[in-house]
């Protein structure tokens, strides 16, 4: 059975979706290592460890300094994707445009086009779980319907989708979630970075280029769709 954690994320009028595609006998293990990094450097885990807190010096658990957030994230993505034998596999889909169920739709369906097909349905192998942050369209049901068209991408790959695809309220303990958040940051920024940062402090936007640069090797690995 193939967990599929979706998250989207909106920079300088663009809007992208994030898709974490983890095979169910290796969620536990990346659930667990997550949580091991977080309790490592002790971040309190009432307070979720999001994408957008890690050069903040405001938000999140104060008492961790920006530089130790950059090294926790990139322990975070490196731990599951550096390895020849990664725990999942990263899309990501973006386009120029507001974040609306019509764009989510589009964007969604690339990713579906671009997983490689189930080999086997043998054990449930080609049975697929999606779980969206609440923040997006899937926790609307009218929204979700105008969606739902996209997942029939999944049948033509021979891959059955169990239920209906659940709405998850993201926190430390969603790790699925968080690593489709930290990603969709990475991967937007990458692609955007050059464009004019409206209102960022120079400290911080060279901060954000040293953090993606030491991700370049695994950055590689994401299947990224531009539309």
């Amino acid at each position: 059975m193939k967990f599929v954690f979706i998250d989207e994320t909106e920079k300088l009028g663009h809007f992208g979706i994030c898709a974490i595609v983890l095979d169910s006998s290796k969620y536990l293990k990346t659930s667990k290592s997550l949580l091991n990094i977080l309790n490592k450097a002790k971040w309190g885990l009432n307070f979720e460890f999001k994408s957008i807190y890690i050069f903040s010096s405001s938000k999140g658990d104060q008492k961790i300094s920006v530089k130790n957030r950059m090294k926790m994230a990139k322990r975070m993505i490196q731990t599951n994707l550096s390895k020849s034998n990664a725990s999942f596999s990263v899309f990501f889909s973006f386009l120029k445009g507001s974040k609306s169920a019509e764009n989510y739709e589009k964007l969604i369906a690339a990713i579906f086009k671009k997983l490689p097909k189930a080999q086997t349905s043998k054990g449930g192998k080609n049975l697929v779980c999606l779980y969206f942050d609440h923040t997006g369209f899937a926790g609307n049901e009218l929204a979700a319907e105008r969606i739902s068209a996209a997942f029939k991408e999944l049948s033509k790959k021979n891959y059955y989708l169990v239920e209906y695809p659940s709405s998850v309220h993201s926190s430390n303990h969603t790790a699925g979630i968080m690593l489709a958040d930290h990603l969709a940051f990475i991967c937007m920024w990458n692609n955007l970075h050059k464009h004019e940062q409206q209102g960022e402090k120079p400290e911080i936007r060279k901060l954000k280029d040293a953090y993606i640069s030491s991700l370049v090797k695994e950055i590689r690995k994401i299947k990224i769709v531009a539309l």
